[in-house]
């Protein structure tokens, strides 16, 4: 009986040697490691698809934060695979939120639209010109604050502060500025702005802006308003880069038509008509090569003032860029008719002062042409040309006999 017994108990001590240790192996094994993912996306504007910088972007449960760039966009990175709530703040908009699931080793998308409160737009406050700015310079470019939520402006210009009379009202502006043309010198004007949205329209901007024109249109050459030549004032112009003379030369003695400008040391001019009001009015008109003072050397001074030139092609080119090719812009507004009427927003002031040619005046109040120092060959040379039924400004090369008239730029 003891034989039998010890040798029963060897057997179930071994097994259970056995499954122990194999038990002890089992939890030794290690599990996966959890891996992370991404999170990205932009944030725009529900009213026009504008992005939105600065937002908050914050996920729950667990916090992860990202702040929208200057593209609107965000990145949220190692956050663990899971279910979220993203919620996105930004003052000014109604705090939006979005269910997402972020997958381990991806990138999940979220772009969110914020929408804003349900309210009419912020107030407008005026910027320029500034309120009884004086001396304002044609044409005006009238600007103000964006309004938060504004899906458009309207802005209104009287002459009058209480606005009984309206010169403009402009509706449904989508920009924060406005260019107004055809204002009367030496006035004063009013003017104010609404924005309005879906939801409704602010107030007038308040209080009630105003500004005074300029005399003249155009802005003066910087520290050389007027120039005193042959004992006649001429006022100066900035033209983009350029500076010019405001009027037409009317230097030298007249002669009629009938004879021709010569080379012997005394500036001759024509006067329309031969009538020299018509050149205290339009200046004189002038052969090529007694403007240019018999050289045919590209900006020659030829008649101008000492510092001054006749104008090159180049320079008539980058004078027609400044002005958008359009003529209208250098023509004075009492010049021109229809689509030709000039609106003088250069400040050149150019008038239709017509020409002398083969013994007689033609096109007064017409059209009118202004040398350029560019010849084409011995008998033509470059000419600026306006008319008073369109826009155009045309180049071309005229007979160097014709009297036309000179504008001289500062060199």
């Amino acid at each position: 009986m003891k034989n039998y017994f010890g040798s029963n108990l060897v057997i179930p001590f071994f097994v259970l040697t056995l499954i122990l240790v194999g038990c002890n192996k089992s939890s030794n094994t290690p599990t996966q490691a959890n891996i992370s993912g991404t999170i990205q996306g932009k944030i725009t504007s529900s009213i026009d698809g504008t992005v939105v910088s600065g937002a908050s972007i914050k996920t729950n449960p667990i916090t992860n934060t990202a702040i929208s760039d200057q593209s609107g966009n965000f990145t949220i990175s190692n956050v663990t695979s899971g279910a979220y709530i993203l919620t996105v703040s930004k003052s000014g908009f109604l705090n939006t939120s979005l269910n997402i699931v972020v997958s381990s080793g991806k990138t999940t998308s979220a772009n969110i639209a914020l929408t804003l409160p349900d309210t009419i737009p912020a107030s407008i406050s005026l910027l320029s010109p500034g309120n009884d700015s004086t001396n304002v310079v044609l044409p005006p470019i009238l600007s103000w604050n964006a309004s938060s939520g504004a899906s458009s402006y309207t802005l209104q210009v009287s002459i009058h502060g209480n606005f009984d009379s309206l010169i403009y009202n402009r509706v449904g502006l989508t920009n924060t500025s406005y260019q107004i043309n055809g204002l009367s010198l030496s006035t004063t004007y009013y003017w104010r702005v609404n924005a309005t949205n879906k939801y409704g329209t602010t107030n007038w901007s308040n209080p009630v802006w105003s500004f005074t024109t300029a005399d003249i249109y155009g802005q003066p050459c910087a520290g050389l308003p007027t120039v005193n030549y042959g004992g006649q004032i001429y006022n100066t112009v900035q033209i983009g880069s350029q500076c010019w003379l405001r009027e037409n030369l009317n230097i030298g003695s007249m002669i009629i038509i009938a004879s021709t400008q010569t080379n012997n040391n005394v500036i001759e001019k024509y006067c329309y008509n031969n009538n020299s009001a018509n050149c205290n009015t339009y200046g004189g008109l002038y052969q090529w090569d007694e403007a240019m003072q018999y050289t045919t050397n590209e900006k020659a001074q030829g008649i101008c003032p000492n510092g001054w030139h006749i104008p090159s092609l180049a320079e008539i080119d980058t004078l027609r860029a400044s002005i958008r090719n359009n003529g209208n812009s250098l023509k004075d507004v009492s010049q021109g008719n229809g689509s030709g009427t000039g609106t003088n927003i250069s400040g050149f002031s150019a008038l239709l002062a017509g020409y002398g040619s083969g013994g007689i005046f033609s096109s007064l109040g017409n059209n009118t042409t202004f040398w350029g120092s560019t010849q084409y060959d011995a008998s033509t040379a470059l000419g600026l040309y306006l008319t008073d039924y369109d826009a155009s400004i045309a180049f071309s090369y005229f007979n160097k006999t014709s009297g036309f008239s000179v504008r001289c730029i500062k060199n």
